[in-house]
């Protein structure tokens, strides 16, 4: 499931290092959603209470270490994400975070053009979403279509300035344009933003 992703793992681990700049605070009740997703996983560590946690992290912006905890999950628990989300979208068609988990669990499955329709759902329902955005602009990027990924992360950058991963993608995109001087002028807003926090890199990608 994890093999298959080195560049969205690598954006991720950018994005990772992003968004803890003085003016990004973490909404209340997102923060309540990690508190208690990590007392699950403590007293029940399984591939549910695993994941359900490493998303926690994603959608605020602590992607490493859902990314840690997401090297820990079965291949096969893909097929159980996407069977139980799209219940739970079925019942709470509303609730963005079963969209959202909906959507990696069908980029893990390798559906990817899917994946980023419930990422745009996200958006849809969560307009402020800046990191649905992040991962829609990804997938775009994938793709190839770099302008698009461009206008994305400059709708993010709109609602979050300092979004560091943002800046990171957007830089890509124009690298990949071969606009040279403005990918450098976001890596170097990316370098001013970037906290001292030391990540290390992922080592299986």
């Amino acid at each position: 499931m994890l093999k298959k992703i080195s560049f969205f793992i690598l954006c991720l681990f950018v994005l990772s290092n992003s968004v803890f700049s003085e003016t990004y605070v973490i909404p209340t009740d997102l923060q309540a959603d990690i508190g208690s997703f990590e007392k699950q996983y403590e007293v029940n560590p399984t591939d549910n209470t695993r994941f359900d946690l490493a998303m926690a992290y994603a959608y605020t912006g602590q992607i490493i270490k859902g990314w840690k905890l997401l090297k820990k999950v079965s291949p096969e628990y893909a097929e159980v994400v996407v069977d139980v989300q799209a219940k739970l979208v079925e019942k709470e068609p509303e609730n963005w975070k079963h969209h959202f988990k909906l959507a990696f669990g069908q980029y893990f499955k390798g559906d990817k053009d899917v994946a980023q329709k419930s990422f745009q759902t996200v958006i849809d329902l969560d307009p402020k979403n800046v990191w649905a955005m992040g991962y829609y602009a990804l997938l775009e990027g994938e793709k190839g279509e770099n302008s698009s990924a461009i206008e994305w992360c400059e709708k993010a950058l709109k609602i979050e300035p300092n979004a560091t991963g943002i800046h990171f993608l957007k830089a890509e995109g124009h690298r990949r344009q071969g606009d040279f001087m403005k990918a450098i002028g976001h890596m170097m807003i990316v370098g001013r933003l970037t906290t001292e926090e030391n990540i290390e890199l992922p080592k299986e990608l």
